[in-house]
């Protein structure tokens, strides 16, 4: 199959659509079996000066629960649902039911604590 680029946005169906998605998983597969698992982050992302201490922190979280935080641009690109659904498969069997709900709440915790001793 040929490779879809961010900028070749396309309607795709049926046999397509599960390709692109299979494409995904085999890339979340192999990302696994190397052990570096990522959860994308996408879009504009503005990083506030004085804040690497925080992003530190987070993505130090991030890797106690067995992956990184990677930025991933401002398209998302096509195989991104499959790989997305195979990698949090692995990490709620690693981490547990739950554990993005938990790592959810520890972000919240570490940035509020940031935030309340750095004010603007």
């Amino acid at each position: 199959m040929a490779q879809l680029k961010a900028l070749d946005t396309v309607f795709v169906t049926g046999n397509q659509k599960e390709a692109i998605i299979q494409e995904g998983r085999e890339k979340a597969l192999k990302d696994i079996s190397e052990e570096k698992v990522y959860i994308y982050d996408y879009g504009l992302v503005v990083r506030r000066t004085g804040t690497e201490k925080l992003e530190y922190q987070i993505d130090s979280l991030a890797k106690t629960y067995g992956f990184e935080i990677k930025l991933g641009g401002c398209s998302i690109p096509s195989w991104s649902d499959g790989y997305y659904e195979e990698v949090m498969k692995y990490l709620e069997k690693r981490n547990g039911i739950g554990w993005k709900n938990r790592f959810d709440d520890e972000v919240k915790i570490l940035k509020d604590t940031f935030y309340s001793t750095h004010k603007e």
